[in-house]
């Protein structure tokens, strides 16, 4: 599939991948009927053998067993819905796809995802307008009143795909009473 960038966002670039939202979200639900998301979280789309090891590539990069570039097995059960269509189509630039919900009323902690070029696709599935990921963008600054620090926040809306740049400080949060969803993968 050809994926061009649309616009240009220094954090943030809308893709023009056309998502059928609709059928993705049906895929997450049987997904979740197939396999719990607690207490982790993650749920992995994409493993070694594709056996579906719905765990192997969730958490932390240092904690993996496997470098994120392996993971590129779509598990067995998806293979034939549409989200399985999806990770295929857009094979072989990304990896290590999961499903990450963000809880009701969380946030992660302020981080980043390594110090090189990191890029990770962000395809939102249940979302509202109180979730937003956000962008530290300069180097604290003192100030009369403490130290003052500027924040870019998005709201990426569902139907759409987005690639983000996480080797900067980011976060998200989750100001709604409903869980956030997004299918998350790493390009290669």
């Amino acid at each position: 599939m050809a994926v061009s960038r649309i616009g240009t966002m220094e954090y943030i670039n809308k893709l023009s991948i056309q998502i059928d939202q609709k059928q993705l979200l049906e895929d997450v639900e049987y997904i979740l009927g197939l396999t719990p998301l607690w207490p982790n979280q993650q749920i992995s789309l994409t493993s070694i053998t594709g056996d579906d090891d719905w765990d192997c590539s969730i958490g932390k990069i240092a904690n993996l067993n496997y470098s994120e570039h392996e993971f590129t097995t779509i598990n067995n059960s998806i293979k034939d819905r549409y989200i399985g269509s999806l990770i295929e189509s857009l094979a072989p630039n990304y990896c290590r796809w999961r499903i990450m919900n963000k809880a009701r009323r969380t946030c992660y902690s302020v981080h980043h995802d390594g110090i090189d070029h990191v890029m990770r696709l962000h395809i939102p599935v249940v979302t509202n307008d109180q979730n937003f990921l956000m962008f530290y963008t300069d180097t604290p600054k003192a100030s009369d009143t403490g130290t003052d620090i500027s924040i870019k926040h998005y709201n990426l809306a569902p139907g759409n795909a987005y690639l983000m740049r996480t080797n900067y400080l980011h976060s998200a949060v989750n100001f709604s009473n409903d869980d956030r969803i997004h299918i998350v993968a790493t390009q290669i």
